[in-house]
């Protein structure tokens, strides 16, 4: 295994770990939603190209989660809603 395997390999353990956080979930959902994941990204001119390049770095965000765990980004969409829900009520 190189170097850089095990590198990655003790990111996406130390991902496991954090992603247990509350905290660390309203952080990376609100990343996510800064690259635009779910939106269309087409516009009819360059503006595209920029928007299809922060997506794609969501994207990435979203495979590391994956690669991590594979229940990572599915349990991230389900907590996330109960962890809003759960902050409107408190504030």
């Amino acid at each position: 295994m190189s170097q850089e395997d095990k590198e990655y390999k003790l990111m996406c353990s130390d991902l496991r770990e954090l992603m247990k956080e509350d905290r660390m979930k309203r952080v990376i959902w609100h990343i996510l939603n800064q690259t635009g994941l779910n939106i269309d990204c087409f516009t009819g001119d360059n503006h595209t190209f920029f928007l299809e390049g922060r997506r794609s770095v969501g994207l990435d965000i979203v495979k590391f989660m994956e690669d991590a765990d594979a229940t990572l980004y599915p349990r991230l969409l389900l907590d996330y809603q109960k962890l809003s829900r759960r902050d409107d009520n408190e504030s």
